[in-house]
């Protein structure tokens, strides 16, 4: 495997801990100084090596960059930019576009595209779709996120049972995951994590349902569909083929996983080359297993430009060095991010030699669904994530979650 000198970016921009720095000291605000703000202080050999391209065509602009951790950022952010004072290109994520856009504090990047003759075909649709609102692109795409099925081979091998492949459904998850389960050795079979993206947002849509609506006025949680894949999830917990609700609060999947107590466990493809460190030649990746379809979701980080600020040309040329080829190939012969390019996400597959990242590359392309995302996320988010914990928790039933979800979320949704 090639050195992974990233190892702790993943450890800390997966796992929420996330380290803070002061950035360069801060210049007066003039023609010749450029701010870059972001969350997470161990890209910085990446951000450093792309601002050093933009001097060599820019020698007299002075760019200061800030970062803040994640719990602070975006309130920092979101005062900066209300003040008139906030950075000119910055980080962001799908659960916070629509409210940046909507409030005028970032425009599209289409002139930016132009400049930087970059064709949105050459982009992964699901993170075109994840930043875009009526047609026009709001961010420029960094890199990207998927949700892959790993599993210990050395479980696979002490039952003499075959490792998973894209054959897999969840009936046979489900049947190998109850042979793999061993009480006495504290093992289960199957990983089934209580949280959107690593869980539901996945087996929804694998189950022919959806989180909301193409228009994004209506929720589907109070659908067949949506119903049945909850209740696959809690089936697997309350037959004890996976930790319980509980249990995952004691003990996070990735620790049990990587102690060797599950056999198999969907989570993001960031986290591969943090596994391989752990289990060596013991860890096995392939494509989530299929319902009535595939499904896969398909989240990524990109850069935003000030909307003051997005007619200078200067600024777009920083912001095309930062989210341009040589950046993105950096993340990705780490280990850690997808190209958001795709003639370019080949680079990540071979990060890490051990292991058969190709197939995971195809499922991006053929089954990625964008992370769902609307105007006030975080609102019916927390709803969803609320009513959907009591489920899990057993102090309601599936049906009755999904109820008060769709409600909540359908007045959130639809409101001015």
């Amino acid at each position: 495997m090639k050195k992974n000198i990233f190892l702790s970016l993943m450890i800390f921009l997966i796992a929420g801990i996330l380290i803070a720095c002061g950035g360069n000291e801060k210049a007066s605000k003039d023609g010749n100084t450029i701010d870059v703000a972001l969350w997470d202080e161990n890209v910085k050999p990446i951000v450093n090596e792309s601002i050093k391209r933009f001097n060599e065509k820019h020698p007299d602009v002075k760019v200061n960059v800030t970062y803040t951790p994640f719990k602070d950022y975006w309130t920092k952010l979101r005062t900066g930019l209300n003040g008139g004072s906030g950075p000119d290109i910055f980080w962001m994520n799908g659960p916070n576009f629509y409210d940046y856009v909507d409030n005028g504090l970032i425009n599209d990047v289409e002139d930016a595209l132009v400049k930087g003759d970059i064709s949105k075909d050459d982009i992964t649709p699901a993170i075109l779709d994840l930043y875009s609102k009526d047609d026009k692109l709001y961010g420029l795409p960094f890199f990207s996120d998927m949700v892959a099925l790993y599993y210990n081979k050395a479980i696979f091998d002490e039952k003499n049972i075959p490792y998973p492949d894209d054959t897999w459904d969840w009936s046979k998850i489900e049947e190998v995951g109850k042979e793999l389960t061993d009480k006495s050795k504290g093992i289960y079979g199957f990983g089934s994590a209580f949280s959107d993206q690593q869980g539901f947002y996945n087996y929804i849509p694998q189950n022919g349902g959806f989180i909301m609506s193409e228009d994004k006025t209506e929720s589907g949680y109070d659908t067949p569909e949506a119903i049945e894949a909850l209740e696959w999830q809690y089936k697997m917990m309350k037959e004890g083929i996976s930790p319980t609700a509980q249990e995952q609060v004691e003990t996070e999947l990735i620790q049990s996983f990587s102690s060797g107590k599950i056999a198999v466990w969907p989570a993001l493809s960031v986290r591969a080359g943090q596994l391989f460190e752990t289990l060596g030649e013991d860890l096995g990746v392939t494509v989530l297993p299929t319902g009535k379809q595939r499904a896969t979701t398909v989240h990524g980080i990109s850069w935003a430009v000030n909307a003051k600020k997005q007619d200078d040309e200067v600024i777009q040329d920083l912001a095309l060095e930062l989210s341009g080829k040589d950046a993105q190939k950096q993340l990705a012969e780490a280990g850690f991010g997808i190209p958001t390019f795709l003639d370019q996400q080949d680079i990540w597959t071979e990060s890490i030699e051990e292991l058969d990242l190709a197939p995971l590359i195809e499922s991006m392309k053929n089954d990625g669904v964008p992370y769902p995302v609307s105007k006030n996320t975080s609102e019916w988010q927390k709803v969803q994530n609320d009513e959907i914990q009591k489920a899990f928790f057993g102090e309601q039933t599936v049906e009755e979650a999904v109820k008060k979800i769709a409600t909540e979320m359908n007045e959130i949704l639809t409101k001015k």
